[in-house]
């Protein structure tokens, strides 16, 4: 049994539904206080994932049976844009032929 938090790496502020799958399609979600319990067998792989946070890989250790604790830190993944513009049309010029073309 595997039992720990997930916070954010940066601040330690808690991650509340972080979710944590095994390689077997076992899972669980982080609860208000960022923690948890799954159960792991020796080498399971765990993914961590939380929105807006890089995903984290854990190996189970290769111990006897018993409780695990466990601390995992993220951290942010993001890409900001200068930018973006989104138009139906091809290019701005078509898009604002149609748009005053259009009736009235």
């Amino acid at each position: 049994m595997l039992i720990g938090t997930v916070v954010n790496g940066e601040n330690n502020s808690l991650l509340m539904g972080a979710n944590i799958v095994t390689t077997k399609n076992f899972g669980t979600k982080t609860n208000e206080l960022g923690e948890f319990s799954i159960h792991t067998e020796k080498n399971d792989t765990l993914s961590i994932s939380y929105v807006g946070f890089k995903t984290l890989i854990y190996i189970a250790p290769e111990k006897k049976p018993g409780k695990y604790l466990i601390k995992f830190k993220m951290y942010k993944d993001s890409i900001a844009l200068q930018e973006v513009e989104v138009f139906p049309y091809p290019t701005y010029k078509e898009f604002k032929e149609a748009f005053i073309a259009q009736d009235k």
